[in-house]
């Protein structure tokens, strides 16, 4: 008995993207990210942190440096979240919230960002007057943070021309893109396959924020792009 040919659409709901492997150049076009500069951006506040706290080394030079960088650490944090689709992530724009959301996406590794919300919180909840390197070192991880995000809200990848061939129970299929829906927080995989002298078939798989599926494809796109 010959084997069972399965249509494009059986076979691309079997498809396992945790298995999936990228291979060849991937061809990116690419949107951008909004940020908000009014009434002040991030490297304003960066700047404001800075002159406070080259102005002195008095608990309220080093309070006011450290909450200036907070406010550029969080209001960076937040453009960036809400460029990736964020608003569908649910829940308020908590910073632990937004580390775990940025860290899924795959633009950040959380643990310096955590770090950062330990000394914030010292300052804010438990009333402690942070140390001059302390502070330095909050304003020079979110300068960096703010400079290695500033690729994504450049060059924020949209559509990706794929075209790799993926083996389904024996049969195969070929990837041709992926696309996103950034601002509805959806990515889609578009599948095409041929049978003998028939005509192209195609089919799509959308995922949808917060599906882990959706992270996936997120964290493909960040992490084959050159």
């Amino acid at each position: 008995m010959g084997r069972l040919v399965l249509a494009i659409k059986d076979l691309v709901t079997k498809f396992d993207l945790r298995t999936f492997k990228p291979d060849g150049d991937w061809i990116y076009t690419w949107s951008w990210i909004r940020t908000r500069d009014e009434p002040i951006s991030a490297a304003q506040y960066l700047k404001f942190a800075e002159s406070d706290l080259s102005e002195g080394e008095s608990e309220r030079h080093l309070v006011n440096a450290l909450t200036n960088a907070k406010r550029a650490l969080h209001l960076r944090m937040e453009d960036v979240c809400l460029g990736f689709g964020f608003a569908s992530f649910g829940e308020r724009r908590s910073f632990p919230r937004m580390v775990e959301f940025l860290s899924k996406v795959g633009v950040t590794a959380p643990r310096i960002l955590n770090r950062l919300n330990q000394l914030r919180n010292q300052v804010e909840h438990e009333y402690l007057a942070p140390h001059r390197s302390e502070v330095e070192t909050f304003i020079d991880v979110t300068s960096l943070f703010a400079a290695s995000t500033q690729r994504w809200i450049n060059r924020q990848p949209s559509d990706i021309e794929i075209n790799q061939d993926v083996i389904i129970e024996g049969q195969t299929i070929t990837l041709k893109a992926m696309a996103f829906d950034w601002e509805r927080a959806r990515a889609h995989l578009h599948f095409i396959s041929r049978r003998g002298n028939a005509q192209w078939e195609q089919e799509t798989l959308a995922f949808q924020c917060p599906s882990e599926d959706f992270f996936r494809c997120a964290r493909l796109a960040l992490e084959n792009e050159w």
